[in-house]
């Protein structure tokens, strides 16, 4: 098979190691309504790109169970996605294309996953773009923070895996 391909011509393939805990400063740049394949349910997919620092370009992915069946779950989901739109100063939103484009800090921790045994990104809070760092892993003067659910050894269930 003839390829003619010249390697100097393209970039290294990107790293996909999860992100150090910390902020980073992002803007959503994709959003899609998903149905997960193993419980049916619908949830919000989120897509968030860094503006800057040493993992510039790099992506983040958040779902929201916003359609979930479960009171609590949904209002998990709820909670943190008013939380984010107060740290882009938008109160109301029609369509999840409003969140679109609009810089805020994101506040990255680790967890492990049940299924796997790999550790994950998962979101822990939110702030303005004004409250972020100058430094991409520092911390915000005063952020607005989430309270997720800790899926790590020894703790409670998360709601959604509760019978």
């Amino acid at each position: 098979m003839d390829l003619n391909f010249n390697a100097d011509q393209h970039e290294d393939m990107s790293d996909f190691s999860i992100l150090p805990k910390g902020w980073y400063l992002v803007t959503v740049t994709k959003d899609e309504k998903r149905t997960s394949e193993s419980s049916g349910n619908s949830y919000l997919a989120l897509e968030y790109t860094v503006m800057d620092g040493n993992f510039k370009g790099r992506k983040i992915f958040n779902n929201l169970n916003l359609f979930h069946p479960k009171t609590e779950v949904k209002q998990m989901a709820e909670r943190e996605l008013a939380t984010l739109c107060r740290a882009i100063n938008r109160r109301t939103i029609s369509s999840s294309s409003e969140l679109h484009n609009i810089p805020f800090g994101v506040k990255l921790r680790h967890r492990k996953d049940k299924q796997t045994g790999e550790m994950r990104e998962q979101t822990g809070g939110y702030c303005g773009e004004k409250e972020f760092p100058a430094k991409s892993g520092g911390s915000p003067t005063t952020a607005t923070t989430t309270t997720t659910t800790d899926t790590g050894q020894g703790a409670s269930p998360a709601p959604w895996s509760a019978n």
